[in-house]
């Protein structure tokens, strides 16, 4: 076939529809430059048609990564090359135009699947439609986003099979991900705001009108989670609430601790139970009851303490028939 001419701008512009090649796109004017392959007619900066309508602040674009500066392109075939149907206008081969592209023979996109939809970006950003209504989006670090009937990797070298050509030849992730880092972000006009960072954590957080963070939950690749609220923090259940720790649960409050229990309370201790009070402490019930092998109360002799209405008074500990015994740090006893 020879050399493709870039500057072969022959004068007599011959037929009007060329299959050609493109050399250049042009990104700042939205143009392409080709190359005829019939007779090495150079039409450069040429408009596009779109697929789809375009106006001012409207439409589609992508313009590929692609520029062969070389003054000479020999005709063949590589992966990288790009076929288009050009014309021109009035006999003008500086009003020419780019019909369309020609999808290649072979290509890593050729899947034999009925129904597949799918756009692969230079970079292996992808998204892809099955027939059957499975749909995913593919990032370079790895990452998918997928609604279907599991989790696997539809964009991978295993699931995409292409017929004319060896491989569909996925860049390696781990090698996208030394170069830069990848996260996640869902940022609602609301507030809300969800981050999926590159360290495996996700960070979950509402804002108030003004911006400031309200609420946050925060989970960690080493299992930790943290709740963190400028208000309330509400836990409803219509059944049981069930809180396991394996270590220590461990509860801290500037102001009261309130239970309010309609049924029983059971506290099975397997060490020793602790309540340190600085202020008072009351027990109000119909009655009563301490089971223990040995139950001592520590009470300075000078703290009035009055047991069924009667005062406490300070003696020798004794046991009386019929009454009460208290051991103190001196000891008082209560008649009855």
């Amino acid at each position: 076939m020879g050399n493709l001419l870039l500057q072969n701008r022959t004068p007599n512009a011959g037929s009007k529809i060329y299959f050609a090649k493109v050399t250049r796109f042009n990104v700042s004017t939205s143009t392409a430059d080709v190359v005829t392959i019939d007779n090495n007619i150079s039409l450069l900066n040429c408009l596009i048609a779109c697929a789809m309508p375009a106006g001012f602040n409207f439409g589609t674009m992508y313009t590929p990564c692609f520029n062969d500066s070389n003054l000479e392109t020999g005709y063949v075939h590589s992966p990288g090359d790009i076929y288009c149907i050009a014309t021109f206008v009035d006999n003008d081969y500086n009003q020419a135009v780019i019909l369309g592209f020609l999808f290649p023979k072979e290509t890593t996109l050729s899947i034999p699947d009925y129904g597949l939809f799918i756009f692969r970006h230079e970079s292996d950003v992808m998204w892809m439609i099955r027939g059957d209504g499975t749909v995913q989006v593919y990032h370079p670090s790895g990452s998918i986003i997928k609604m279907g009937s599991d989790d696997n990797n539809e964009l991978s070298d295993s699931n995409m099979i292409p017929t004319k050509a060896d491989g569909f030849h996925v860049k390696d992730a781990a090698e996208y991900n030394k170069n830069k880092s990848s996260n996640l972000f869902i940022n609602w006009y609301k507030g809300q705001k969800v981050k999926l960072d590159f360290e495996g954590n996700i960070i979950a957080t509402t804002e108030n009108a003004a911006g400031t963070v309200q609420t946050t939950l925060t989970m960690t690749p080493d299992g930790n989670v943290t709740v963190t609220a400028a208000n309330d923090v509400t836990v409803n259940a219509e059944n049981d609430v069930n809180v396991t720790a394996a270590a220590d649960v461990n509860v801290t409050a500037s102001g009261n601790v309130v239970a309010n229990v309609t049924g029983d309370i059971i506290a099975t201790v397997g060490g020793s139970a602790t309540a340190n009070v600085t202020g008072t402490a009351a027990i109000t019930a119909a009655a009563v009851t301490v089971n223990a092998a040995a139950l001592t109360l520590n009470v300075p002799s000078i703290i009035p303490m009055t047991i069924n209405g009667k005062t406490a008074k300070t003696g020798n500990v004794h046991n009386h028939s019929g009454g009460s015994t208290i051991w103190a740090q001196q000891g008082f006893i209560v008649d009855p």
